[in-house]
């Protein structure tokens, strides 16, 4: 029995987007399942939760498949809980990074040299960049950062979700315009599958992230409280780990709003024949 053509890509896409999906949790999900095993069972590095899971799973196939589908569903759970947190922590070490440096200038002068010192022959902008922002603002979706690095272009994708709602983004709730251009290319059959895969990326690294930090606090707590002598060496891998994962986050999250925004302004431009200038776009040429 053979089915239509249709019915078969609709199912292979459908399947190939739930691949996708199992990418950005499964994995994760182990490694949160590592760190709460170590953790239950009082063993001084994750490594030797690993090695006790291997030995009791290893001729039991209910209990691997039991390992798999905690796995999954730990990483569905930090997948949903996990981003705000993630992204809230990436935005405080951006913030005090921020402040280090604008401490480090003015303790070394910089700030006034020349050509630095008159702030009316600076270029358009400047100022503002200048200017320490409040963490609220480097938090995601990043709009005060990309409306000073690219006016322009986030002026048009807010006139694009604007014309596809056919009312002022910013009233909804949520991370807009993003959330609008993000839900607007997943009914675009050339973009799902991009924005699939950002997304899945994207939740891979926020859930490795977290986990790294949860890591570093079980190291801590060994080292405190149980006296592991090994405490230290895992502390500082998990440390490690956790800044090179949390850098990983920052820059990925960031480059899924350019690549949706630049998704977007594609599609806009190609609904009004190549124009790339959507200003005055009619609202029922939404989708």
């Amino acid at each position: 029995m053979s089915f239509p053509l249709k019915e078969s890509s609709d199912f292979a896409r459908v399947f190939h987007v739930t691949l996708v999906d199992i990418e950005g949790a499964l994995f994760p999900g182990l490694v949160w399942l590592v760190l709460l095993v170590t953790l239950a069972l009082g063993v001084q590095s994750p490594i030797q939760g690993v090695g006790w899971l291997l030995c009791t799973g290893h001729a039991d196939l209910a209990f691997c498949i039991a390992v798999g589908l905690g796995s999954l569903l730990l990483g569905w759970t930090v997948k949903a809980s996990g981003f705000p947190l993630a992204d809230v922590l990436c935005s405080i070490v951006v913030w005090c990074r921020l402040r280090l440096v604008r401490v480090w200038e003015g303790l070394t002068g910089l700030r006034q040299a020349p050509g630095r010192a008159r702030v009316d022959s600076e270029p358009d902008g400047a100022h503002e960049k200048a200017k320490l922002p409040k963490l609220r603002a480097l938090l995601f979706p990043y709009n005060w950062q990309l409306g000073l690095e690219h006016p322009e272009a986030f002026r048009a994708v807010s006139q694009f979700a604007n014309a596809l709602l056919r009312q002022d983004c910013a009233d909804l709730p949520g991370y807009q315009p993003f959330e609008t251009c993000k839900l607007a290319l997943r009914t675009d059959d050339s973009c799902r599958e991009e924005v699939v895969r950002l997304e899945a990326t994207v939740s891979a690294l926020a859930s490795l992230f977290l986990a790294s930090v949860f890591s570093l606090g079980c190291a801590l707590y060994e080292r405190r409280f149980r006296g592991d002598p090994d405490g230290w060496t895992w502390a500082g891998w998990s440390l490690g780990l956790a800044l090179l994962l949390g850098y990983s986050h920052h820059s990925g999250r960031l480059w899924e709003v350019k690549r949706i925004y630049g998704m977007a302004l594609l599609v806009a431009s190609r609904e009004r024949g190549g124009d790339p200038n959507i200003e005055g776009r009619p609202a029922s040429s939404g989708r």
